[in-house]
């Protein structure tokens, strides 16, 4: 093998390893946001997202055979326009971030059909 080809081996071995590992971060102009980080820190670093959604989930356990409610936890997923054709979505469990996902733009538009454009 040439050495041109083990470095470009090496580099598709890197880049597969760091996008299993979820290694990757949302980069806010000179900062980074990544897991652990809270919906403050993460408005902080880059502001509003381009769309808010939360949810309320009820937590449940058994007494005495019976379910009942022992609290409440709210899921929060943003949404932020990278401008290069992608959207970020973080999801936040009780105001920490949990999972961070990135995919094509035409997948996802505010008040727009979540189909391909047309060529």
């Amino acid at each position: 093998m040439k050495h041109k080809d083990l470095v470009i081996l090496g580099a598709a071995l890197a880049l597969a390893f760091f996008a299993a590992s979820g290694v990757w971060a949302m980069r806010c102009g000179s900062e980074l946001v990544s897991k652990g980080m809270t919906t403050d820190q993460v408005r902080q670093s880059c502001g509003e997202p381009v769309k808010k959604e939360v949810v309320e989930r009820t937590k449940s356990g058994t007494q005495h055979s019976d379910r009942i409610k022992t609290g409440v936890s709210y899921v929060e997923t943003w949404y932020y326009d990278q401008g290069d054709g992608s959207i970020t979505i973080l999801r936040f469990l009780d105001g920490k971030l949990i999972e961070e996902q990135s995919q094509p733009k035409w997948l996802w538009q505010p008040g727009e059909s979540k189909t391909p454009p047309k060529k």
